[in-house]
């Protein structure tokens, strides 16, 4: 009970990761005829909100049950890489291969036409020899283009008519990719762009196996990298674009896919579709960056198989007739088609709990909200609802293993449920921060060496995070705690929390373990230790939550210890261990990006390729806030959280106050066409 009591009492200091000055509030929002609060610790029961302005109930959310359907066989035989072409007047026609395990093939491309997507008449003929992987561009002046690979490289070739093809000279991508050694490039996907650019997404080939605690079923490792071309034959590489050396991956991503997806929200939405061991996945494509990827399909007979004999492959999609088709490879039987399935529903004021075994996700509507904030109470996520912003951070938060395993083999869940309530009631989603420490785990394999300075700001006058913080003695003990916890609020409806509606998806594994002050210290383990803190953490948090993300642990800024700290975690291969990176800016470092500019060049440096958040953006004055955003999302950021509500005042604001800034600021949030 004292650990639940003491988190419910940070209501009376909201702390973050550096110390600063109070500062005078500019243009706060209050609430009309604000009447004096006593200060007290804040609880369900005690809040106090103005007569005048009660805060409004959440708004509506329009959720959307979708799924891929498996709908049967298009072309039967030993054919695979199906690509599509829309050749006007409602008809279709596709491109496909022979398998290479034919005997005596000679790589043939083949073709068939249809006007409804499901039935297909094969043509007459070959189309192309001793390419495979076709894929097919419509280029302005109607005629079309096909990029495939022959001899481990990718070539193309023109054609008037899309039946007789004459190769275009030359090669459009070698094997040269500065950083690796290819034995061969191939399985592209190329879109032309409104602008008449053209992106091409291509696999590079590793000869030798990613490295992981288990057998890999392929000798080599496929990542992808990312060309541009004005004019589709000349094409500037721009490095890696989707690495697969990652614990979700393992290795794998081949066929990809550019898909100009209409389903999700009111803007068209550019993604490359790509398949590996458990199947298809996409990722979002914007400005250069792609987004995390997220799981799509698999067929019955594989969905519970870690490495199933024939996961659908090489997809490719059409949208036929206002109904989306997916078309996939089943080796050696065929080529077989999924329909995509959508039913939207409008809650009245929340998202339904997922009944026992039914799944849950976060509503679209906020997974595209960029904006969020710090939150000391869970009370304070009401204020976030009004500002318009989506999520929550809870710093430190309940997510410590010591406040929900107090005792080895005892969980309590009564602040974590607190704090995952308040926040879907409010239609917030969260950013759940993990601190990996326990007393009586830390006790078992440390001494003072370990533990922080009494100073230090999360021991006083609070004991928020335990003293000793350093790399858990117990991995075994830590994975089941951390499996616990995620499998309670990731929404599959397997041991959920009762009542769960929006589920936590996002993990962060620590924060600012580079940040070793005094009054503030984190983490007190090594680089090396840290590395296998993340390791250990994605494997206990996709065991129990596949399309989970983990966040890297925030950087504290770009000043040069930290950012060689940063480079040496990525050297160690840290990066294959998270989704998401992660860069505060605290009143240091570069205003313009919000320090993003500088963390990513660190990132390309080490060929490091992932979506960035700015999960701590503190200013000393209001007018920083618009030009700055703008300039982190512009500079490849995806969301910025916010330390304070009211700008540059340390102490929390009674309920329902903040800067006015903040209600225009959800309005630069990228929208994706």
């Amino acid at each position: 009970m004292a650990k639940c009591f003491a988190l419910l009492m940070i209501s009376l200091i909201f702390l973050v990761s550096c110390a600063q000055q109070d500062r005078p509030t500019e243009n706060a929002i209050q609430p009309p005829a604000r009447q004096q609060i006593e200060q007290q610790p804040e609880t369900e029961e005690n809040i106090q909100v103005p007569p005048e302005q009660t805060l409004p109930p959440p708004q509506p959310v329009r959720q959307q049950q979708q799924s891929w359907q498996p709908g049967g066989i298009a072309i039967q035989g030993t054919y695979a890489d199906a690509e599509i072409a829309e050749l006007g007047d409602g008809n279709y026609r596709m491109y496909y291969s022979i398998e290479p395990e034919v005997p005596g093939n000679k790589l043939e491309v083949f073709s068939a036409t249809s006007t409804d997507g499901t039935n297909w008449v094969k043509e007459d003929g070959i189309r192309k020899e001793f390419a495979t992987f076709p894929d097919v561009v419509k280029l302005p002046d109607g005629r079309f283009r096909m990029y495939f690979q022959n001899a481990g490289v990718i070539k193309s070739a023109t054609s008037h008519d899309g039946l007789t093809w004459v190769d275009d000279p030359g090669v459009r991508i070698d094997k040269d990719e500065p950083g690796f050694i290819l034995e061969n490039v191939g399985a592209q996907g190329t879109i032309r762009l409104e602008d008449g650019t053209y992106i091409m997404l291509y696999r590079g080939t590793i000869d030798e196996p990613y490295r992981t605690a288990e057998k890999i079923p392929n000798k080599d490792t496929h990542i992808y990298f990312r060309a541009t071309s004005k004019d589709g034959l000349d094409f500037e590489k721009k490095g890696l674009a989707i690495d697969s050396r990652n614990e979700v991956l393992l290795g794998a991503a081949d066929g990809a896919e550019w898909v100009k997806w209409d389903q999700t929200s009111e803007k068209v939405e550019l993604r490359i579709y790509f398949w590996s061991y458990a199947g298809v996945y996409h990722a979002i494509y914007q400005e250069g960056l792609f987004s995390e990827p997220v799981f799509d399909f698999t067929n019955k007979e594989d969905n519970m198989a870690k490495f199933p004999p024939n996961p659908p492959s090489d997809p490719t999609f059409a949208k036929i007739k206002g109904k989306w088709l997916m078309y996939y490879g089943q080796h050696t039987k065929g080529i077989y088609y999924a329909t995509f399935e959508t039913q939207e529903t409008q809650m009245a004021d929340k998202a339904a709990p997922a009944a026992q075994g039914a799944s849950t996700g976060i509503p679209e509507s906020i997974e595209s909200n960029c904006i969020g904030f710090l939150v000391g109470i869970p009370s304070e996520v009401r204020t976030i609802l009004l500002t318009g912003a989506g999520w929550a951070r809870p710093h430190p938060g309940p997510f410590v293993w010591d406040h929900v395993e107090p005792q080895q083999g005892n969980f309590n869940f009564e602040a974590t449920d607190d704090y995952v309530k308040n926040a879907q009631d409010n239609n917030i989603a969260m950013l759940a921060t993990v601190w990996p420490y326990s007393v009586w785990d830390q006790s078992a394999c440390h001494g003072s060496e370990c533990q922080v300075s009494s100073d230090d700001q999360f021991l006083k006058p609070l004991e928020q995070l335990p003293k000793s913080r350093c790399a858990p003695c117990s991995l075994d003990s830590y994975d089941r705690f951390l499996t616990k916890i995620v499998e309670r609020y990731d929404g599959d409806g397997i041991d959920d929390m009762p009542g769960l509606r929006i589920p936590v998806k996002y993990w962060e594994i620590l924060n600012e373990p580079e940040m070793n002050e005094p009054d503030l210290t984190f983490y007190k383990g090594t680089q090396e230790e840290y590395v296998g803190i993340l390791k250990n953490s994605n494997k206990a948090v996709k065991t129990a939550c596949a399309d989970c993300k983990i966040v890297q642990g925030g950087a504290a800024g770009i000043r040069s210890g930290m950012l060689s700290y940063w480079g040496k975690i990525f050297d160690l291969g840290g990066a294959a261990y998270f989704d998401i990176a992660n860069i505060h800016y605290i009143n240091s470092g570069d205003l313009n990006s919000l320090n993003v500019k500088d963390f990513k060049n660190l990132m390309q440096e080490k060929n490091v390729v992932k979506p960035i958040w700015v999960t701590e953006a503190e200013y000393s004055s209001e007018s920083q806030i618009e030009t700055s955003v703008n300039g982190a999302l512009n500079a490849g950021a995806s969301k910025i959280f916010f330390t304070r509500f009211i700008v540059g005042q340390r102490s929390p604001p009674p309920p329902g106050q903040y800067s006015a800034i903040y209600e225009k600021i959800t309005e630069l949030c990228p929208k994706i066409s």
